[in-house]
């Protein structure tokens, strides 16, 4: 596996995991009552022209800067996050420099980090390979333990490469009920990307 794609992968997935420890402090009944707050706001459909994907979410996504300074077979990245509470969309794009990415290694490495923060014992999820018109992609769906939260943690990710561009789309959430799960899978099945 190249270990500049499990460096890139661990950047964005941990930026995306991170908010977890500071929610830590929220108990269970906190937990259950954002997400039922959160499931009754209405989802919105945003186009973000410069990465071209566009998603269903309750508020607009917010830029986040990419320091790729030390990723030498990046060229750029840029990055969208939606989060309120335990819940968060992300939404990522970059260019290779020299190379088109590999797929396999990318989820390889994806997988890898689910693996790391998990819980021992607590990671299940299922996979789909879904390549179509020149877009290689690859999904995954599962829930773990993480840290000291009782409740599991659902995500959706996928991620997708075409030409020398490389998509990873991540939705985070707190497993309360089938609501939230729904909620999140519905975010996540809605982002796609724009073709000209």
């Amino acid at each position: 596996m190249n270990r500049r794609l499990l460096i890139l992968t661990l950047f964005i997935f941990g930026l995306i995991i991170t908010y977890m420890v500071a929610k830590r402090g929220v108990g269970e009944s906190g937990l259950r009552k954002q997400n039922d707050e959160l499931v009754k706001q209405e989802l919105k459909l945003y186009k973000i022209n410069d990465i071209g994907v566009m998603l269903l979410s309750p508020d607009e996504p917010i830029k986040k800067d990419l320091s790729l300074k030390r990723v030498e077979t990046i060229k750029n990245g840029i990055m969208y996050e939606y989060s309120q509470g335990s819940f968060r969309i992300s939404v990522a794009r970059f260019e290779y420099k020299n190379e088109n990415p590999d797929i396999d290694a990318l989820e390889k490495a994806l997988l890898l980090q689910f693996e790391n923060v998990s819980n021992p014992q607590t990671l299940k999820y299922k996979k789909s390979l879904l390549d179509e018109n020149g877009v290689k992609a690859r999904v995954i769906e599962g829930t773990m333990g993480y840290k000291k939260i009782k409740l599991p943690v659902g995500f959706y990710a996928k991620i997708l490469t075409k030409d020398k561009y490389f998509y990873q789309f991540i939705v985070t959430y707190i497993v309360s009920g089938e609501n939230i799960t729904e909620y999140a899978k519905k975010v996540f099945e809605s982002i796609k990307l724009i073709y000209e």
